[in-house]
């Protein structure tokens, strides 16, 4: 019996091996000159990549995402404004999606973010059995942002965003995944970041969009912006200084 066992262990860890060889074998990351825009422009502002952009996390993957047989190629990046004089100003992150035609990256589209790129993903998120974009992006005051988009048929859109001070994450080993969103804890008079929280709004796939899962949730729905109004709020009373700071969706805004 015990070796029935290990054989049939042994066989579902070849399987598994073998899948996970398979679909990594479909995803390519190539961080080269001709699949990394230098420089693009963007709500006519020109941003450019330079030493300044924090230019070791920038990656480019290119993937089949929609299924019609041609890799997509996928970009997360963190460029800098360029003023008129040339000199640089203000970060952003962005995600870039195209085509790599002939060894040039034709852009499809260009998609702002936070102030820093963190990190790009493609997971299936949501049961469909191709890969959607998980863009990660940051902030200061150690805020993270999270935006899912789901690329089909040449148009891209957003499924998911929120943020938060108090970490954001996904947990699972494939679909069903988790998303978890952390929230303060201000009722607690003493309580600070620094002591994390295990407050956590949950969302889950349901079949059209991810919806906040009250049973697997440890905090009531709150929301990106009300969390970011409480903040603002908690700290001009902290601080004494002026209140009233709303989140800036910068896909709304376009800023």
């Amino acid at each position: 019996m015990r070796c029935m066992n290990k054989k049939y262990l042994l066989c579902v860890s070849i399987l598994i091996a073998s899948a996970i060889r398979l679909y990594a074998a479909d995803v390519v990351v190539a961080n080269d000159a001709a699949s990394m825009p230098r420089t693009f422009v963007f709500d006519k502002i020109n941003y450019k990549i330079s030493r300044y952009s924090n230019i070791d996390k920038n990656i480019t993957i290119q993937c089949d995402i929609d299924g019609d047989g041609r890799a997509e190629t996928i970009v997360g990046l963190q460029a800098a404004a360029e003023q008129s004089n040339g000199q640089e100003q203000s970060l952003r992150s962005f995600l870039v999606v195209g085509k790599t035609l002939g060894g040039k990256l034709v852009l499809h589209d260009v998609i702002p973010g936070n102030d820093y790129f963190e990190k790009l993903e493609l997971k299936d998120m949501d049961g469909d059995s191709l890969p959607e974009i998980v863009f990660w992006q940051a902030a200061g005051d150690h805020y993270t942002s999270l935006d899912i988009y789901k690329y089909r048929k040449g148009s891209i859109r957003r499924i998911f965003h929120d943020g938060s001070s108090c970490s954001v994450r996904i947990e699972g080993y494939g679909y069903p995944y988790k998303i978890k969103v952390g929230r303060e804890k201000w009722d607690e008079q003493e309580w600070c970041h620094a002591q994390g929280t295990e407050r956590y709004e949950t969302y889950v796939w349901n079949g059209k969009a991810f919806a906040y899962h009250e049973r697997l949730s440890t905090s009531t729905l709150i929301g990106e912006e009300a969390a970011a109004n409480k903040y603002a709020q908690e700290m001009a009373e902290r601080m004494n200084e002026p209140k009233g700071f709303i989140v800036v969706d910068h896909q709304k805004t376009g800023r």
